[in-house]
């Protein structure tokens, strides 16, 4: 049997028997077999059984490259391709001293001889790669610096990586076997299980999470959290991938934070909490153009506060700011979630209605107006109320 370098394209003896002196002996024959393939090797790699039952009277004599006893010439060979699929695999071939030694059913024999010799070959190859495969992961495994952990159905752990171990501050003895949960905080306990076991029932996976989470030591951390299924000979597993990101995302919030406060700065009336004028005109042309666009009903009402400056003058301008304060409340919980509140200047409130009439605007305005008016705030030892217009 020669196997061929598909990379190199050289041919190579992984065994070989000849009898000398009547004794069946393996044999090295690199010494009388060329590194490259022989021509009627080359023949049968590309799918052709060669059949020579007489070295004398074959003119494809010429090609055949003995081996074994040097002092003998073979006089008879059979020579077949050992294929797996479209993938040249080696040769497979016997020789013999003897003219007309094999006939045309033994190279039939040899060639289904040749097909088991390809699926032992292929799986011998299928082992080595797969132990150099399990080598390359297990060294993957234990060098990562990302934390990574393997978990099951249930959601006990099966594996962990040396840096899963120093990012939580336990052994893996004392992980293995263990539910997930015990490296974090035991308050959250119950709620991480029912999150895993509804991940596990649709077998879905979100992008990479981002969170802050509290350890079994008390200890907090920010980390970014990916998740992945995996099927094993034990089933469909779990392999988490946990990286710890402290400043990364302590500045990334942070960031995001700010830019949120600044977004509600720049869109937000800080004293009633509702739409600034600039926010609450852009809401009004939107739902204005889809009103337009597929003739839908829009109402707007204005709303202001009847005597507002006598208020100011008379009570002060705290006074007016909390009867402002109130009224924003009362407009803000009494609104449906499309509609548009904001303030519009002073006194002055917009409140756009999608896909409403006028007599429904007219229902919600007399509504809006009555608990506007039965609004009390105090001024000083005396309690007043406010009188709306709409």
């Amino acid at each position: 049997i020669r196997m061929l370098d598909s990379l190199t394209g050289k041919m190579s003896a992984l065994v070989c028997y000849d009898t000398i002196g009547g004794v069946l002996q393996r044999i090295n024959p690199e010494s009388s077999f060329p590194s490259a393939p022989t021509p009627l090797e080359t023949q049968a790699i590309e799918g052709k059984a060669i059949l020579i039952v007489d070295r004398e009277t074959d003119e494809r004599a010429a090609l055949l490259t003995s081996f074994g006893d040097p002092n003998a010439r073979s006089q008879s060979v059979m020579i077949v391709g050992i294929r797996s699929g479209d993938q040249a695999l080696g040769t497979l071939s016997f020789q013999s001293y003897r003219k007309h030694a094999f006939t045309p059913r033994d190279l039939e024999d040899l060639q289904a001889l040749a097909g088991y010799c390809a699926a032992g070959l292929e799986r011998v190859q299928s082992y080595e790669r797969l132990q150099i495969s399990e080598s390359q992961l297990r060294t993957i495994w234990e060098q990562a610096a990302v934390a990574m952990r393997l978990t099951d159905s249930q959601g006990l752990v099966w594996m962990v990586n040396p840096a899963y171990c120093e990012l939580t501050g336990k052994t893996e003895e004392e992980l293995i076997g263990k539910p997930f949960t015990v490296v974090y905080d035991s308050e959250h306990w119950e709620e991480m299980e029912a999150k895993y076991r509804e991940r596990f029932a649709t077998q879905t996976v979100e992008p990479v999470l981002q969170r802050k989470v509290r350890l079994w030591n008390g200890r907090e951390l920010w980390v970014e959290i990916a998740n992945r299924f995996v099927k094993t000979q034990q089933g469909v597993m779990l392999i988490s991938f946990i990286a710890d990101r402290p400043k990364e995302l302590t500045l990334q919030h942070e960031l995001e934070r700010k830019n949120q406060e600044l977004e509600t700065l720049a869109t937000t009336d800080a004293l009633t909490g509702l739409a600034n004028r600039r926010l609450a005109l852009t809401l009004f042309e939107r739902e204005l153009g889809r009103a337009r666009r597929y003739r839908l009903l829009l109402s707007v009402l204005m709303l202001d506060i009847d005597h507002f400056k006598q208020i100011n003058d008379t009570y002060g301008h705290l006074v007016g700011d909390e009867v402002l304060r109130r009224l924003g409340e009362v407009v803000r919980t009494n609104i449906r979630a499309v509609d548009v509140a904001g303030r519009y200047g002073g006194e002055e409130f917009l409140i756009v209605m999608p896909e409403t009439g006028l007599e429904g605007a007219l229902v919600f305005a007399e509504r809006l107006r009555s608990r506007v008016a039965d609004l009390e705030f105090d001024a000083g030892l005396a309690r007043h109320s406010a009188s709306p217009s709409a």
